[in-house]
């Protein structure tokens, strides 16, 4: 029973975390001159961010790696290859929910 319990629990945890909630982010395009499109975007310290590529609109995105940084930017590079590419910037929603302390009066 306490495996069954322990499987439960971590597939639950895989089907949280694979269905994250995500925010768009405005981001920019360069091409570099070298065969490479860079993608740069204003970023907040600490939170985690995931660029979703696809070659055809009608068709799901596929999530890259989670970004993570330390500053106020990040920005990663792609080869141009010779099928189209569409790009997309996604801020994961990790934070939890704040706790407010609540003050219950007693009215006479």
């Amino acid at each position: 029973m306490k495996r069954l319990f322990g499987v439960c629990l971590g597939v639950g945890l895989m089907v949280r975390v694979g269905s994250a909630v995500v925010i768009p982010v405005n981001c920019n395009l360069f091409f570099n001159g070298s065969n490479a499109v860079q993608i740069a975007w204003n970023a907040y310290p600490g939170e985690s961010y995931v660029i979703q590529t696809t070659t055809n609109l009608v068709q799901p995105w596929q999530s890259g790696a989670t970004l993570t940084t330390t500053n106020n930017a990040i920005y990663q590079s792609f080869p141009v290859t010779g099928t189209a590419q569409f790009f997309k910037v996604v801020k994961l929603d990790t934070d939890g929910p704040e706790v407010y302390k609540r003050v219950f009066r007693k009215f006479l």
